[in-house]
């Protein structure tokens, strides 16, 4: 997600530092990596916290001036929900690939082994193939529980130690410093979000 502000001959994208958390990939105006299973909305969803979606509230709109004012009290909510409820622990779903499949712990092992040999330049790196998920740099699993997936197909959902526990609250900052930046402008009404696809 993006902030732009309207020009007369068109769009200007702003994307500046966060004074709370300038290293972060966050931005005044840029929302990085909202979608993918890492990226804040999916960790949200997994938290069972509203997602930027709820804060901006954009409809079907794929440019929008949102609400500013009540899109901060809203983010303002997130964060304490998420203060409330943060823990140590994420969780991810790995769906059952029915096109491969090993057959003993020992094939599991030779294919994990195959993996890395075949692979080392992805030594230290998380990934999936049709093999199936590989954590490289590793990962301190606490829970295998069977499911579904939300296609309905077989899952094992991984709980794990999650390492980094302020990224996302820090990104949730800078959401917050976003919308405080903008409401501290004149022309607010000119400032639109877009979302990158």
């Amino acid at each position: 997600m993006g902030l732009d502000i309207y020009l007369y001959k068109g769009e200007e994208e702003l994307k500046l530092p966060s004074q709370k958390h300038p290293k972060h990939m966050f931005k005044i105006g840029y929302f990085r990596s909202s979608y993918n299973d890492g990226g804040i909305n999916s960790y949200l969803v997994r938290m069972g916290l509203p997602t930027l979606y709820e804060i901006f509230l954009p409809g079907s709109d794929y440019e929008f001036t949102p609400d500013w004012e009540n899109s901060l009290k809203r983010c303002k909510e997130v964060i304490a929900k998420y203060k409330e409820t943060n823990t140590t622990f994420d969780v991810m779903c790995i769906s059952v690939n029915t096109h491969f499949t090993c057959e003993s712990e020992n094939d599991a092992l030779k294919t994990f082994l195959g993996e890395t040999k075949e692979k080392p330049e992805l030594a230290g790196c998380s990934y999936s193939s049709n093999k199936g998920w590989f954590g490289l740099d590793g990962l301190n699993c606490r829970a295998f529980i069977s499911g579904k997936d939300i296609l309905n197909r077989p899952a094992i959902y991984v709980v794990y130690d999650k390492e980094e526990t302020t990224w996302y609250l820090d990104a949730l900052e800078i959401v917050q410093e976003t919308i405080e930046w903008v409401l501290l402008q004149p022309d607010k009404k000119e400032y639109i979000l877009h979302w990158s696809g």
